[in-house]
């Protein structure tokens, strides 16, 4: 599901939303256009800051985690930079620089912005537990959290969807969608806070 669809199919206003893993900002258009009056930027990537800076965005030149700080960062170059991660990264013939780029967590990132955000976008390869987690009581901002999720570790230490799914699943939000990419490594799920759903809304896995 689109954040648009989310947003219409379950009533949900479209205040700010974090756009964790924003890389060129391929869904700005889409979050622009689904509503949205505010939009975080969360890029590691100081090479993609620039091209961020040009759309109508907030930067964060910062990594998602669990803990405030830096982390290290492994980086590619091209159409492979899709996969950087704070995590080593295990795609055979793909070359990553490592090098520590700065950490924040969802809390501190919120408590240091005006404004209400209710939706969170993630790609942070591998990192999205640790991403949620580092949310803290914030976590129940969120109405709405579209994540990709890992079905095979692909990352080194990664969660993978289970564990993602459960923790979502354990703090309020219910799955009301899920997208297995072909090669049946990675998908892209989609929680929205149980405040908003009837019993017949969410997915069987989620109830």
């Amino acid at each position: 599901m689109s954040m648009r669809d989310i947003l219409d199919t379950f009533g949900i206003p479209a205040h700010g939303i974090v756009y964790a893993g924003a890389h060129r900002g391929e869904h700005v258009d889409a979050f622009v256009a689904a509503g949205f009056t505010s939009i975080l930027a969360v890029e590691p990537n100081p090479e993609l800051h620039a091209h961020l800076a040009a759309l109508p965005v907030i930067v964060v030149p910062a990594a998602l985690g669990e803990r405030d700080g830096s982390a290290d960062y492994y980086a590619a170059r091209g159409e492979q930079s899709l996969r950087n991660a704070i995590y080593p990264p295990h795609f055979a013939g793909v070359s990553f620089v490592k090098s520590r780029v700065p950490c924040v967590t969802l809390e501190q990132l919120l408590a240091e912005q005006p404004g209400r955000y209710n939706a969170l976008y993630m790609n942070v390869q591998g990192a999205e537990l640790a991403a949620l987690r580092g949310a803290g009581e914030r976590l129940a901002d969120f109405d709405i959290v579209a994540c990709e999720v890992n079905f095979v570790a692909r990352y080194e230490d990664a969660a993978l969807y289970p564990a993602v799914a459960a923790y979502l699943v354990e703090h309020g939000l219910r799955e009301v969608g899920l997208w297995r990419a072909p090669e049946g490594d990675y998908g892209m799920a989609s929680y929205v806070h149980a405040r908003y759903l009837s019993s017949d809304t969410a997915s069987p896995a989620a109830r």
